[in-house]
Order: structure tokens, then C-alpha cells, then sequence
């Protein structure tokens, strides 16, 4: 924590081992979380939540572990609602199978569900978690890609019931800047398609609104991937991204 003149106040941090930080939020009571995962043995990753006050004490701790050794769980991306409930989603890796999965912490700081992505057949066992944004306080999609980079968002409720999966024909990198939502009930992804740049937009309900293919003028195959997407409050959308021609 640094005050408002960026002096340091307090230090605090994942646990003596390999560890990544990924997120920070400060709950309504003023305590904030701090998600990422951490090596808990050789080859073995836990996704992890820790707490803290505002002064800096460690108050809780929520360690998010398939079953077993070199599992490779994996932070992916964290988001919060309008009622200050934090969704996390990663990758899991149990029984053969890595899977996106998804949480949901409280206002105050508890884990009130963790599930796994049931993967579609034609997934082949593989899906990882890479962005999660909320629609208001009801729905929360996940944005997950299977092991040839095809991405699909699915759609959960706040309680954890799975709601949808819509395939979203779009490649996508491990990178969960290229998710967001407007703030009008829908959401959007970055990516790639026929060698082109891609945004797709969906409905609350999984409904693909509009999915958008454009090259940079005057190039008619430019194989770009949107990496970053972002919205204004009035709902447009601006992304930027990159190909192999050029920076």
C-alpha cells in the first residue's frame, strides 16, 4: 500500500515460493483481496485469494487446489459486480482433464462457490479460463479457449448454475485485456478470424448481437488478433491489436 503521495505504508505478499499476482480489489468494508497462484510444490499450482485490511494484516486466506500433484492450477482473470461480489476464473487440471473454472468471493471476502467448466465433447479435455466480466448482479460469462485457441464464453448465474455456452468461431491468446463489458448488458471479445481482426458482441442470454471481421485498409489478409478491447458509455468500442506484418 502506498498513501497519496506514494510514500509506502505496508508490505505484505504471496507466499516463499513461486508465486504470481494478478488482481487487487478493495471490498466494501474497506479490506482488500489480492488473487493470484502460487508453486505449492515442484510442477503443483493453487490458485490463491488472500485478504488483508486496510492497515495491512493478513485476515484470510482461500486456496483453490485440484486434487493431486502437478495439477497446474492457474490464475486467469478476476472481476467485480455491482454489488462488490469478486468472480475469478483459471484453469484446473484434474482426472486427465484441464478445465476453465469459476468463483465467486463475497462482499466480504468468502468463497461462496467454485465450479468446473463441464467441456464440450469436441474440446478433447482441454479449456482454459482467460477473462470474466459481470452483467449487473445476475450473470457472470467466463471466456475460455480449447486446445486449437477456438474461444467460447459461458454464461453462469450468480449462483453458480450454468446457463449457456455460445461458440464464438474467434481465436484467442492467453490474454484477458481482450474481454470487457459496456455497461449496458452485453459483453465483448477481441480476437482473430479468417485471418483477420475479430470482435464479437453477445446478449446476457449467450445471443451473439454482431461479430465484426476487419483487416487494416489496403490489406485484404492481415492476420491480426485484437489484443486489447475496450468500451465508452455510450456503448462503441475501441480495440487495438497486432500482426505479423507490422507492430
Amino acid at each position: 500500500a502506498l498513501d497519496g503521495t506514494g510514500a509506502p505504508l505496508w508490505t505484505n505478499g504471496l507466499p516463499d515460493s513461486i508465486g504470481r499476482a494478478w488482481k487487487i480489489f478493495e471490498l466494501n468494508d474497506g479490506s482488500v483481496l489480492a488473487l493470484g497462484d502460487y508453486e505449492n510444490q515442484t510442477g503443483t499450482n493453487d490458485v490463491l485469494v488472500q485478504r488483508f485490511t486496510a492497515s495491512g494484516t493478513q485476515t484470510g486466506e482461500i486456496v483453490l487446489n485440484s486434487a493431486g500433484s502437478n495439477t497446474g492450477d492457474d490464475f486467469g482473470d478476476a472481476t467485480m459486480d455491482a454489488d462488490g461480489e469478486v468472480y475469478l476464473t483459471g484453469t484446473f487440471f484434474a482426472n486427465g482433464l484441464t478445465r476453465p473454472g469459476l468463483a465467486r468471493l463475497t462482499a466480504s471476502g468468502d468463497l461462496a462457490w467454485w465450479v468446473t467448466h463441464p467441456l464440450p465433447t469436441n474440446w478433447n479435455g482441454f479449456g482454459i479460463g482467460l477473462a470474466v466480466e459481470a452483467i449487473g448482479d445476475s450473470v457472470v460469462v467466463m471466456w475460455t479457449r480449447n486446445g486449437t485457441s477456438y474461444s467460447a464464453a459461458v454464461g453462469y448465474s450468480s449462483a453458480g448454475t450454468h446457463l449457456w455456452t455460445t461458440d464464438l468461431e474467434v481465436t484467442s491468446t492467453d490474454n484477458n485485456n481482450a474481454m470487457t463489458t459496456d455497461g449496458l448488458g452485453h459483453v465483448l471479445v477481441g480476437g482473430g478470424r479468417n485471418q483477420q481482426f475479430n470482435v464479437t458482441k453477445l446478449d446476457a442470454a449467450g445471443g451473439i448481437l454482431w461479430s465484426t471481421d476487419f483487416a487494416f485498409p489496403g490489406l485484404s489478409s492481415a492476420s491480426g488478433r485484437v489484443r486489447h478491447v475496450r468500451c465508452d458509455a455510450q456503448g462503441d468500442v475501441y480495440t487495438i491489436g497486432e500482426g505479423p506484418y507490422q507492430a
